[in-house]
């Protein structure tokens, strides 16, 4: 028996007049990336990922989630893809450190994601003392994240293939 590849995914954009931009509205200008419909793009940061949805149903219940009347969602082509269980708050990218340390550790680091409750660990350490967030630069990093929603993956390049109608 062949064992299946997938080759759809779901990538969500903000539609800002003829531009294709990162869902996010709060991303630094140097990390926005713009997408193009039949080309490759890449993150704006070398160690970053580009995130996307493995399933429609997903893409679809996280879209109406966001609540956004810009928002646009496409099938894609990915390169790399691998599961994501953190996402950097969106907020949290402005920080220098805390989004290159993220970026730069491996996200399976900074819980045991076997643990059931490492949700609660993720909102817990959001009250965490600021003195003991400067000697550790994980616990900071963990302060700024929350858990992806089911079924995101991130990847090394995005090429956007059709809109998905209707949503």
């Amino acid at each position: 028996m062949n064992n299946l590849i997938q080759t759809k995914f779901y990538k969500i954009v903000r539609r800002n007049s003829t531009k294709l931009l990162s869902l996010a509205k709060v991303l630094p200008q140097n990390l926005e990336v713009e997408y193009k419909v039949n080309q490759w793009i890449t993150p704006k940061h070398k160690k970053s990922k580009l995130f996307v949805f493995n399933e429609l149903e997903s893409a679809t219940k996280y879209l109406k989630l966001c609540n956004l009347l810009d928002a646009e969602l496409y099938e894609c082509q990915l390169i790399n893809p691998q599961k994501e269980i953190l996402i950097l708050e969106a907020a949290a990218t402005k920080i220098p450190t805390v989004f290159q340390t993220f970026w730069e550790n491996p996200r399976e680091k900074h819980l045991d994601w076997s643990s059931p409750i490492s949700n609660i660990i993720l909102r817990a350490a959001r009250g965490i003392r600021t003195d003991w967030l400067q000697k550790d630069k994980n616990l900071n990093v963990l302060r700024n994240c929350y858990m992806s929603p089911n079924n995101t993956y991130g990847c090394d390049a995005v090429k956007l293939i059709k809109k998905v109608c209707p949503i």
